[in-house]
Protein backbone atom coordinates (compact mmCIF):
# COMPACT_ATOMS: atom_id res chain seq x y z
CA UNK A 1 0.00 0.00 0.00
CA UNK A 2 1.61 3.18 -1.27
CA UNK A 3 2.06 6.24 1.54
CA UNK A 4 0.02 9.14 0.62
CA UNK A 5 2.98 11.21 0.22
CA UNK A 6 1.27 13.87 -1.93
CA UNK A 7 -0.91 15.15 0.93
CA UNK A 8 0.62 17.82 2.83
CA UNK A 9 0.17 18.05 6.48
CA UNK A 10 -0.58 21.66 7.34
CA UNK A 11 -3.48 22.04 8.37
CA UNK A 12 -5.72 24.07 6.07
CA UNK A 13 -7.14 27.23 6.37
CA UNK A 14 -10.34 26.85 4.11
CA UNK A 15 -12.40 24.29 6.83
CA UNK A 16 -15.90 25.98 8.05
CA UNK A 17 -16.44 25.26 11.62
CA UNK A 18 -19.66 23.95 11.93
CA UNK A 19 -20.08 23.17 15.22
CA UNK A 20 -22.16 26.04 16.13
CA UNK A 21 -24.67 24.02 14.53
CA UNK A 22 -24.60 21.42 17.26
CA UNK A 23 -25.37 20.90 21.00
CA UNK A 24 -22.10 20.12 22.04
CA UNK A 25 -22.64 20.17 25.58
CA UNK A 26 -22.89 16.35 25.99
CA UNK A 27 -19.96 15.40 28.68
CA UNK A 28 -19.13 11.60 29.51
CA UNK A 29 -19.49 9.83 32.96
CA UNK A 30 -15.80 9.01 32.95
CA UNK A 31 -14.29 12.34 32.58
CA UNK A 32 -15.36 15.75 31.82
CA UNK A 33 -14.52 15.55 28.28
CA UNK A 34 -17.00 16.75 25.16
CA UNK A 35 -18.40 13.72 23.51
CA UNK A 36 -16.88 13.72 19.87
CA UNK A 37 -18.89 12.12 17.04
CA UNK A 38 -16.88 10.86 14.53
CA UNK A 39 -19.61 8.15 13.56
CA UNK A 40 -21.48 10.34 11.14
CA UNK A 41 -22.10 7.73 8.64
CA UNK A 42 -23.91 5.62 10.68
CA UNK A 43 -26.23 8.17 12.44
CA UNK A 44 -26.10 12.46 12.38
CA UNK A 45 -26.94 14.50 15.06
CA UNK A 46 -30.06 16.88 14.39
CA UNK A 47 -28.99 20.42 14.26
CA UNK A 48 -30.31 22.89 16.65
CA UNK A 49 -32.56 24.35 13.76
CA UNK A 50 -34.01 20.93 13.23
CA UNK A 51 -34.80 20.55 16.87
CA UNK A 52 -36.38 23.84 16.87
CA UNK A 53 -38.39 23.27 14.06
CA UNK A 54 -39.66 19.68 15.22
CA UNK A 55 -40.43 21.63 18.81
CA UNK A 56 -42.32 24.79 17.00
CA UNK A 57 -44.30 21.56 15.39
CA UNK A 58 -45.23 19.48 17.77
CA UNK A 59 -47.57 22.42 19.35
CA UNK A 60 -49.53 21.38 16.47
CA UNK A 61 -49.13 18.29 16.04
CA UNK A 62 -51.70 15.60 15.07
CA UNK A 63 -53.19 12.81 12.65
CA UNK A 64 -52.37 13.97 9.03
CA UNK A 65 -54.90 12.65 6.26
CA UNK A 66 -57.08 11.43 9.04
CA UNK A 67 -59.44 14.08 10.61
CA UNK A 68 -60.35 18.06 9.82
CA UNK A 69 -59.91 19.68 12.80
CA UNK A 70 -57.45 22.59 13.05
CA UNK A 71 -54.43 20.90 13.72
CA UNK A 72 -54.75 17.73 11.49
CA UNK A 73 -55.14 20.09 8.47
CA UNK A 74 -52.03 21.92 9.68
CA UNK A 75 -50.28 18.40 10.16
CA UNK A 76 -51.42 17.33 6.68
CA UNK A 77 -50.57 20.21 4.77
CA UNK A 78 -46.68 19.97 6.75
CA UNK A 79 -46.61 16.51 5.28
CA UNK A 80 -47.54 16.94 2.21
CA UNK A 81 -44.76 20.10 2.37
CA UNK A 82 -42.00 18.25 2.62
CA UNK A 83 -42.93 15.30 -0.06
CA UNK A 84 -42.60 18.35 -2.44
CA UNK A 85 -39.60 20.18 -0.73
CA UNK A 86 -37.81 16.62 -0.94
CA UNK A 87 -38.58 16.13 -4.06
CA UNK A 88 -37.66 19.42 -5.06
CA UNK A 89 -34.00 18.24 -2.88
CA UNK A 90 -32.66 15.57 -5.45
CA UNK A 91 -33.92 17.86 -8.25
CA UNK A 92 -37.10 15.22 -8.99
CA UNK A 93 -40.02 16.21 -11.79
CA UNK A 94 -43.27 16.25 -9.60
CA UNK A 95 -45.05 14.57 -13.16
CA UNK A 96 -42.87 11.74 -13.05
CA UNK A 97 -41.90 10.87 -9.80
CA UNK A 98 -43.02 9.64 -6.08
CA UNK A 99 -41.86 10.47 -2.59
CA UNK A 100 -43.11 7.52 -0.20
CA UNK A 101 -42.36 7.63 3.09
CA UNK A 102 -40.92 4.59 4.88
CA UNK A 103 -38.93 4.40 8.26
CA UNK A 104 -35.59 4.16 7.25
CA UNK A 105 -33.10 3.10 3.89
CA UNK A 106 -33.56 -0.53 4.58
CA UNK A 107 -37.58 -0.38 4.25
CA UNK A 108 -37.30 1.79 0.84
CA UNK A 109 -34.82 -0.43 -0.57
CA UNK A 110 -37.51 -3.78 0.44
CA UNK A 111 -40.41 -1.42 -0.51
CA UNK A 112 -38.59 -1.28 -3.78
CA UNK A 113 -37.54 -4.44 -4.63
CA UNK A 114 -41.51 -5.94 -3.88
CA UNK A 115 -43.25 -3.31 -6.17
CA UNK A 116 -40.07 -3.00 -9.14
CA UNK A 117 -41.89 -3.93 -12.26
CA UNK A 118 -39.76 -6.97 -13.19
CA UNK A 119 -40.83 -8.49 -17.16
CA UNK A 120 -40.52 -11.87 -17.70
CA UNK A 121 -37.55 -11.85 -20.21
CA UNK A 122 -35.72 -9.13 -17.86
CA UNK A 123 -34.73 -11.52 -14.78
CA UNK A 124 -31.00 -10.27 -14.17
CA UNK A 125 -30.11 -7.80 -11.38
CA UNK A 126 -26.57 -6.30 -11.24
CA UNK A 127 -25.27 -5.29 -7.82
CA UNK A 128 -22.26 -4.16 -6.87
CA UNK A 129 -20.16 -5.60 -4.29
CA UNK A 130 -19.81 -2.42 -2.20
CA UNK A 131 -23.22 -2.36 -1.24
CA UNK A 132 -24.21 -2.32 1.90
CA UNK A 133 -26.69 -5.69 3.19
CA UNK A 134 -29.58 -3.46 2.93
CA UNK A 135 -28.98 -2.81 -0.66
CA UNK A 136 -28.43 -6.49 -1.42
CA UNK A 137 -30.27 -9.10 0.66
CA UNK A 138 -34.03 -7.59 -0.40
CA UNK A 139 -33.00 -8.54 -4.16
CA UNK A 140 -32.32 -12.41 -3.44
CA UNK A 141 -36.05 -12.87 -2.32
CA UNK A 142 -36.79 -11.66 -5.55
CA UNK A 143 -36.09 -14.96 -7.21
CA UNK A 144 -33.81 -13.38 -9.73
CA UNK A 145 -30.26 -13.92 -10.81
CA UNK A 146 -28.19 -11.90 -8.95
CA UNK A 147 -24.77 -11.23 -10.24
CA UNK A 148 -21.98 -8.73 -8.94
CA UNK A 149 -19.93 -6.21 -10.36
CA UNK A 150 -15.99 -6.27 -9.08
CA UNK A 151 -14.43 -3.35 -7.22
CA UNK A 152 -11.19 -2.91 -7.86
CA UNK A 153 -8.19 -2.85 -5.47
CA UNK A 154 -8.40 1.05 -4.53
CA UNK A 155 -12.33 0.38 -3.28
CA UNK A 156 -13.41 1.88 -6.45
CA UNK A 157 -16.39 0.40 -8.58
CA UNK A 158 -14.80 -1.52 -11.99
CA UNK A 159 -16.38 0.32 -14.35
CA UNK A 160 -15.02 -1.92 -17.07
CA UNK A 161 -16.40 -4.57 -15.58
CA UNK A 162 -19.79 -3.41 -14.85
CA UNK A 163 -19.80 -2.48 -18.79
CA UNK A 164 -18.87 -5.89 -19.70
CA UNK A 165 -21.66 -7.26 -17.93
CA UNK A 166 -24.21 -5.24 -19.52
CA UNK A 167 -22.97 -6.06 -21.70
CA UNK A 168 -23.21 -9.61 -21.62
CA UNK A 169 -27.01 -9.81 -19.87
CA UNK A 170 -28.16 -6.87 -22.59
CA UNK A 171 -32.13 -7.67 -22.28
CA UNK A 172 -32.13 -9.92 -19.82
CA UNK A 173 -31.01 -7.14 -17.22
CA UNK A 174 -33.63 -5.72 -15.06
CA UNK A 175 -31.72 -3.26 -12.69
CA UNK A 176 -28.34 -2.12 -11.65
CA UNK A 177 -28.28 -1.02 -8.14
CA UNK A 178 -25.10 0.95 -6.68
CA UNK A 179 -24.19 2.88 -3.66
CA UNK A 180 -23.67 6.46 -4.33
CA UNK A 181 -21.28 6.55 -1.69
CA UNK A 182 -19.23 3.30 -0.31
CA UNK A 183 -20.01 3.15 3.33
CA UNK A 184 -16.72 1.64 4.16
CA UNK A 185 -14.52 3.66 1.92
CA UNK A 186 -16.27 7.13 1.29
CA UNK A 187 -15.46 6.97 -2.13
CA UNK A 188 -18.46 8.71 -4.58
CA UNK A 189 -19.27 6.32 -7.54
CA UNK A 190 -19.68 7.87 -11.21
CA UNK A 191 -23.96 7.33 -10.42
CA UNK A 192 -24.59 9.07 -13.74
CA UNK A 193 -21.95 7.03 -15.64
CA UNK A 194 -23.76 3.89 -14.14
CA UNK A 195 -27.23 5.20 -15.19
CA UNK A 196 -26.23 6.04 -19.06
CA UNK A 197 -24.56 2.25 -18.95
CA UNK A 198 -27.66 0.62 -17.46
CA UNK A 199 -29.65 2.65 -19.76
CA UNK A 200 -28.15 1.78 -23.15
CA UNK A 201 -30.05 -1.78 -22.82
CA UNK A 202 -33.34 -0.55 -21.17
CA UNK A 203 -32.50 -1.44 -17.45
CA UNK A 204 -33.14 0.72 -14.54
CA UNK A 205 -30.85 1.70 -12.23
CA UNK A 206 -31.59 2.22 -8.16
CA UNK A 207 -28.90 4.50 -6.10
CA UNK A 208 -28.37 3.90 -2.57
CA UNK A 209 -27.89 7.65 -1.38
CA UNK A 210 -28.24 7.03 2.38
CA UNK A 211 -24.01 8.11 2.58
CA UNK A 212 -24.45 10.37 -0.16
CA UNK A 213 -27.55 12.64 0.59
CA UNK A 214 -25.57 14.46 3.41
CA UNK A 215 -22.41 15.20 1.19
CA UNK A 216 -23.47 15.90 -1.76
CA UNK A 217 -26.07 17.58 -4.27
CA UNK A 218 -27.98 15.03 -5.52
CA UNK A 219 -30.10 15.70 -9.27
CA UNK A 220 -32.11 12.28 -10.33
CA UNK A 221 -32.42 14.03 -13.92
CA UNK A 222 -35.76 14.34 -16.31
CA UNK A 223 -36.34 10.34 -17.33
CA UNK A 224 -35.65 11.53 -21.04
CA UNK A 225 -32.32 12.08 -19.96
CA UNK A 226 -29.73 8.78 -20.59
CA UNK A 227 -28.16 9.93 -17.28
CA UNK A 228 -31.89 9.51 -15.09
CA UNK A 229 -31.84 8.01 -11.88
CA UNK A 230 -34.90 5.79 -11.49
CA UNK A 231 -34.78 5.60 -7.81
CA UNK A 232 -32.79 6.18 -5.04
CA UNK A 233 -33.31 6.18 -0.96
CA UNK A 234 -31.62 8.01 1.84
CA UNK A 235 -32.64 8.66 5.81
CA UNK A 236 -33.55 11.22 8.21
CA UNK A 237 -30.78 10.15 10.11
CA UNK A 238 -28.11 10.37 7.90
CA UNK A 239 -28.98 13.85 7.32
CA UNK A 240 -28.88 15.68 10.58
CA UNK A 241 -32.57 14.79 10.73
CA UNK A 242 -32.93 11.10 13.16
CA UNK A 243 -36.77 11.08 13.55
CA UNK A 244 -37.50 7.85 12.17
CA UNK A 245 -37.79 8.59 8.80
CA UNK A 246 -36.73 7.99 4.99
CA UNK A 247 -37.40 8.51 1.46
CA UNK A 248 -37.93 6.16 -1.62
CA UNK A 249 -38.12 8.26 -4.13
CA UNK A 250 -38.73 6.86 -7.90
CA UNK A 251 -40.97 6.53 -10.90
CA UNK A 252 -44.97 6.95 -10.78
CA UNK A 253 -45.02 4.47 -13.61
CA UNK A 254 -43.59 1.80 -10.97
CA UNK A 255 -46.02 2.23 -8.82
CA UNK A 256 -49.06 2.39 -10.73
CA UNK A 257 -50.51 -1.11 -10.87
CA UNK A 258 -50.44 -3.72 -8.81
CA UNK A 259 -50.80 -4.20 -5.00
CA UNK A 260 -48.94 -2.06 -2.10
CA UNK A 261 -46.11 -3.39 -0.32
CA UNK A 262 -47.98 -2.80 2.80
CA UNK A 263 -51.68 -3.20 3.13
CA UNK A 264 -54.38 -1.40 5.46
CA UNK A 265 -55.82 2.35 6.21
CA UNK A 266 -54.27 5.38 4.32
CA UNK A 267 -53.66 2.81 1.29
CA UNK A 268 -56.88 2.70 0.67
CA UNK A 269 -60.20 4.43 -0.92
CA UNK A 270 -62.80 1.74 -0.66
CA UNK A 271 -63.11 -1.49 1.30
CA UNK A 272 -65.85 -3.80 1.58
CA UNK A 273 -66.14 -7.77 2.68
CA UNK A 274 -64.79 -8.45 -0.85
CA UNK A 275 -62.99 -5.72 -2.38
CA UNK A 276 -60.28 -3.32 -1.95
CA UNK A 277 -60.14 -0.14 -4.28
CA UNK A 278 -56.30 1.53 -3.55
CA UNK A 279 -56.02 5.03 -3.76
CA UNK A 280 -53.07 6.40 -5.77
CA UNK A 281 -49.49 7.87 -5.87
CA UNK A 282 -47.53 7.39 -2.85
CA UNK A 283 -50.16 7.16 -0.47
CA UNK A 284 -51.21 4.01 -1.78
CA UNK A 285 -47.37 2.47 -0.29
CA UNK A 286 -47.69 4.30 2.91
CA UNK A 287 -50.39 2.36 5.13
CA UNK A 288 -50.70 3.15 8.57
CA UNK A 289 -50.41 6.70 10.72
CA UNK A 290 -47.46 8.08 9.05
CA UNK A 291 -44.52 9.19 10.82
CA UNK A 292 -45.22 12.99 9.99
CA UNK A 293 -42.63 14.07 12.46
CA UNK A 294 -39.92 12.79 10.81
CA UNK A 295 -40.82 13.51 7.45
CA UNK A 296 -40.96 17.34 8.26
CA UNK A 297 -37.57 17.19 9.91
CA UNK A 298 -36.35 15.65 6.79
CA UNK A 299 -37.40 18.54 4.87
CA UNK A 300 -36.16 20.78 7.27
CA UNK A 301 -32.85 19.37 7.37
CA UNK A 302 -32.82 19.42 3.35
CA UNK A 303 -33.52 23.53 3.32
CA UNK A 304 -30.44 23.86 5.70
CA UNK A 305 -27.82 21.26 3.60
CA UNK A 306 -29.20 23.72 0.71
CA UNK A 307 -28.36 26.89 2.99
CA UNK A 308 -25.42 26.19 3.88
CA UNK A 309 -24.47 24.79 0.35
CA UNK A 310 -22.73 21.45 -0.86
CA UNK A 311 -19.77 23.06 -2.44
CA UNK A 312 -19.43 24.77 1.31
CA UNK A 313 -20.06 21.05 2.89
CA UNK A 314 -17.48 19.34 0.40
CA UNK A 315 -14.66 22.06 1.12
CA UNK A 316 -15.14 21.24 4.89
CA UNK A 317 -14.73 17.49 4.26
CA UNK A 318 -11.64 17.87 2.31
CA UNK A 319 -10.10 20.31 4.57
CA UNK A 320 -10.89 17.39 7.48
CA UNK A 321 -9.54 14.69 5.48
CA UNK A 322 -6.29 16.65 4.28
CA UNK A 323 -5.31 17.24 7.73
CA UNK A 324 -5.83 14.17 9.17
CA UNK A 325 -4.87 11.57 6.69
CA UNK A 326 -0.97 12.40 7.17
CA UNK A 327 -1.59 12.25 10.51
CA UNK A 328 -2.76 8.90 10.62
CA UNK A 329 -0.54 7.62 8.24
CA UNK A 330 2.46 8.37 10.97
CA UNK A 331 0.26 6.34 13.23
CA UNK A 332 2.52 2.63 13.76
CA UNK A 333 0.99 -0.37 12.52
CA UNK A 334 -1.94 1.69 11.07
CA UNK A 335 -3.53 0.68 7.65
CA UNK A 336 -5.58 2.44 5.30
CA UNK A 337 -8.11 1.36 3.58
CA UNK A 338 -9.17 2.19 0.69
CA UNK A 339 -5.89 2.88 -1.59
CA UNK A 340 -3.81 5.92 -1.07
CA UNK A 341 -2.60 8.90 -2.39
CA UNK A 342 -6.23 9.51 -2.18
CA UNK A 343 -8.21 11.58 -5.31
CA UNK A 344 -10.10 13.24 -2.61
CA UNK A 345 -12.46 15.06 -5.40
CA UNK A 346 -13.85 11.37 -5.33
CA UNK A 347 -14.16 10.47 -1.61
CA UNK A 348 -16.41 11.74 0.89
CA UNK A 349 -15.27 12.20 4.30
CA UNK A 350 -14.88 8.82 5.26
CA UNK A 351 -11.58 7.16 6.37
CA UNK A 352 -11.48 3.12 7.74
CA UNK A 353 -8.03 1.76 8.89
CA UNK A 354 -6.64 -1.22 10.87
CA UNK A 355 -3.70 -1.46 13.33
CA UNK A 356 -1.74 -3.84 13.15
CA UNK A 357 -1.83 -6.55 16.19
CA UNK A 358 -5.17 -4.71 17.74
CA UNK A 359 -8.13 -6.07 17.18
CA UNK A 360 -10.52 -3.53 15.16
CA UNK A 361 -13.49 -3.94 18.33
CA UNK A 362 -10.95 -3.19 20.79
CA UNK A 363 -10.04 -0.04 19.51
CA UNK A 364 -13.34 1.63 19.28
CA UNK A 365 -14.42 0.09 22.93
CA UNK A 366 -10.72 1.74 24.28
CA UNK A 367 -12.08 5.23 22.43
CA UNK A 368 -15.85 4.93 22.83
CA UNK A 369 -14.11 4.94 26.93
CA UNK A 370 -12.29 8.22 26.13
CA UNK A 371 -15.83 9.64 24.48
CA UNK A 372 -14.42 9.48 21.21
CA UNK A 373 -17.10 7.80 18.90
CA UNK A 374 -16.03 5.85 15.85
CA UNK A 375 -17.84 2.80 14.07
CA UNK A 376 -16.10 -0.59 14.15
CA UNK A 377 -17.10 -3.50 11.26
CA UNK A 378 -15.78 -5.81 9.21
CA UNK A 379 -15.80 -6.88 5.61
CA UNK A 380 -16.33 -10.36 4.81
CA UNK A 381 -14.82 -12.16 2.05
CA UNK A 382 -16.05 -15.62 2.11
CA UNK A 383 -17.28 -17.13 4.97
CA UNK A 384 -13.91 -17.77 7.30
CA UNK A 385 -12.58 -14.99 6.38
CA UNK A 386 -12.89 -11.17 7.53
CA UNK A 387 -11.34 -8.42 7.61
CA UNK A 388 -11.95 -5.89 10.69
CA UNK A 389 -12.25 -1.90 9.54
CA UNK A 390 -12.08 1.05 11.98
CA UNK A 391 -14.24 3.59 10.36
CA UNK A 392 -13.88 7.16 10.94
CA UNK A 393 -16.49 9.20 9.12
CA UNK A 394 -17.17 13.28 9.54
CA UNK A 395 -20.14 15.47 9.58
CA UNK A 396 -20.80 19.47 9.88
CA UNK A 397 -20.10 18.92 13.57
CA UNK A 398 -16.24 17.86 13.55
CA UNK A 399 -13.58 19.91 13.51
CA UNK A 400 -9.30 20.03 13.55
CA UNK A 401 -9.35 19.54 17.30
CA UNK A 402 -11.56 16.29 17.00
CA UNK A 403 -8.89 14.97 14.40
CA UNK A 404 -6.28 15.94 17.03
CA UNK A 405 -8.10 14.01 19.83
CA UNK A 406 -8.78 10.71 17.92
CA UNK A 407 -5.43 10.85 16.48
CA UNK A 408 -3.39 11.02 20.08
CA UNK A 409 -5.85 8.83 21.26
CA UNK A 410 -5.08 6.44 18.61
CA UNK A 411 -1.04 6.66 19.39
CA UNK A 412 -1.71 5.81 22.94
CA UNK A 413 -3.64 2.63 22.15
CA UNK A 414 -0.68 1.62 19.78
CA UNK A 415 1.62 2.19 22.74
CA UNK A 416 -0.64 0.60 24.83
CA UNK A 417 -1.30 3.47 27.41
CA UNK A 418 -5.05 3.21 28.08
CA UNK A 419 -6.51 3.28 31.39
CA UNK A 420 -8.84 0.16 31.55
CA UNK A 421 -8.05 -3.83 31.30
CA UNK A 422 -10.46 -4.53 28.44
CA UNK A 423 -12.07 -7.81 28.27
CA UNK A 424 -13.56 -9.57 25.20
CA UNK A 425 -17.32 -11.51 25.10
CA UNK A 426 -18.54 -14.57 23.27
CA UNK A 427 -19.64 -12.33 20.68
CA UNK A 428 -16.15 -10.29 20.18
CA UNK A 429 -17.29 -7.64 21.66
CA UNK A 430 -14.46 -5.54 24.02
CA UNK A 431 -15.98 -3.44 27.38
CA UNK A 432 -13.47 -2.32 30.28
CA UNK A 433 -13.34 -4.39 33.63
CA UNK A 434 -15.15 -3.17 36.19
CA UNK A 435 -16.68 -0.26 34.50
CA UNK A 436 -20.37 0.57 34.74
CA UNK A 437 -22.57 3.63 33.71
CA UNK A 438 -25.38 4.39 35.06
CA UNK A 439 -27.27 6.03 31.83
CA UNK A 440 -30.48 7.01 33.60
CA UNK A 441 -28.22 9.72 34.98
CA UNK A 442 -27.45 11.30 31.01
CA UNK A 443 -31.40 9.49 29.99
CA UNK A 444 -34.03 9.49 32.55
CA UNK A 445 -36.45 6.39 32.14
CA UNK A 446 -38.62 7.81 34.84
CA UNK A 447 -41.73 10.35 34.37
CA UNK A 448 -42.48 13.19 36.12
CA UNK A 449 -45.14 13.05 38.59
CA UNK A 450 -48.00 15.06 37.56
CA UNK A 451 -48.57 18.30 39.23
CA UNK A 452 -52.44 17.57 40.30
CA UNK A 453 -54.51 20.68 40.80
CA UNK A 454 -55.55 21.31 44.47
CA UNK A 455 -59.52 21.85 45.13
CA UNK A 456 -59.40 25.74 45.60
CA UNK A 457 -61.68 25.84 48.32
CA UNK A 458 -62.35 28.85 50.44
CA UNK A 459 -59.96 27.23 53.26
CA UNK A 460 -57.44 26.35 50.68
CA UNK A 461 -56.84 29.66 49.57
CA UNK A 462 -56.99 30.99 53.83
CA UNK A 463 -54.10 28.58 54.91
CA UNK A 464 -51.92 29.54 51.42
CA UNK A 465 -52.46 32.81 52.12
CA UNK A 466 -51.94 32.23 56.06
CA UNK A 467 -48.24 31.45 55.38
CA UNK A 468 -47.70 34.11 53.00
CA UNK A 469 -48.36 36.72 56.67
CA UNK A 470 -52.11 37.80 55.14
CA UNK A 471 -54.96 38.12 58.05
CA UNK A 472 -57.39 36.56 56.55
CA UNK A 473 -59.27 35.47 59.78
CA UNK A 474 -60.33 38.83 60.38
CA UNK A 475 -61.95 38.97 56.75
CA UNK A 476 -63.36 35.29 57.14
CA UNK A 477 -63.46 34.21 60.88
CA UNK A 478 -65.81 31.43 60.20
CA UNK A 479 -62.91 29.55 58.40
CA UNK A 480 -61.10 28.91 61.44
Amino acid sequence: MKPATAIKAAKPSVALDHSQLFDVSVTGPLTKKRCINLDNGASTQPTTAVMTAVGNFMKYYSSAHRGNGFKSQITTWAFEEARVGLLRFVQAREDQHLCIFTKNTTESVNLLAARFPFVKERNVILISSMEHHSSDLPWRKTGHTIVYIAINKDGTLDMDDLQNKVSMYGNSLALVCVSGASNVTGILNPIYKVARIAHSVGAQVYIDCAQLVSRRAIDVKDLDDPEHLDYIAFAGHKMYAPFGSAVLIGRKDAFSGGTPFLDGGGAVNIVTLVNVTYKEGAEKEEAGSPNTVGAYAMFIASKQLQQITFSAIENHERALMEYALPKLQKIPGLKLAGGYPVDLGTRGGVISFTIDNIHFNLVAAILGTDLISLRENFIRKDINNKIGYIRLSFGLGNTFTDVDLVVDALKKIVHGEYKFKYIQDEHGEFSAAGVNCDFSAFVSLDVEPLKHPTRMTLKTVFLEWKEKGKKWMKIHPKLR
